[in-house]
């Protein structure tokens, strides 16, 4: 999945510390890439599931990249992987957990 293009990147994570961290090294990064937060897998979904809506305007791109936490309160990184692989237009975007 190489590109030369900045990534876009949706990190879920409930640790605001995390967000600050994985921020603070994108925003260094050659590249540039573009990091987008969601507090819990209940917000990561929403997002997802709307992007839709948005994808005329620019304003919420597909995802590149998922950074995901397997801790988090409402929806957990493990329900959200689950839910995302069972969607035949999400299943495809790579996560780390």
């Amino acid at each position: 999945m190489y590109t030369s293009k900045p990534l876009n990147i949706l990190l879920v994570d409930d640790d605001p510390d995390a967000h600050l961290l994985v921020g603070d090294i994108f925003a260094t990064s050659e590249r540039r890439h573009i990091l987008r937060h969601a507090r819990d897998g209940k917000e990561a979904l929403d997002y997802l599931l709307r992007r839709g809506n948005y994808r005329k305007s620019g304003q919420a791109p597909r995802p590149d990249l998922i950074l995901l936490d397997r801790r988090m309160p409402n929806m957990d990184g493990d329900q959200l992987c689950g839910r995302l692989r069972a969607d035949v237009s999400l299943k495809n975007i790579p996560i780390i957990m």
